[in-house]
């Protein structure tokens, strides 16, 4: 499971918003080599909880990765 923590308020928001930068990053630390270019998300990633992006490794190859964002 790959897992982004950041702060959080008490109501689950988050402060800002996950980068693509941050999910290749915790991709990078599991041993899995995704350019943050590659990776997209379909909403902007405010809150806890669990999330979908879309990283494509190909023109022919999309994978939809499901990833946790908890709090610090």
């Amino acid at each position: 499971t790959i897992e982004v923590a950041v702060k959080a308020g008490d109501s689950g928001k988050i402060f800002g918003s996950i980068t693509t930068s941050q999910v290749a990053e915790a991709l990078h630390v599991q041993g899995i080599a995704v350019d943050r270019r590659d990776i997209r998300f379909t909403t902007p990633v405010k809150m806890l909880g669990a999330h979908e992006a879309i990283v494509t490794l190909h023109k022919d190859v999309v994978y939809t990765l499901k990833f946790m964002v908890t709090a610090l």
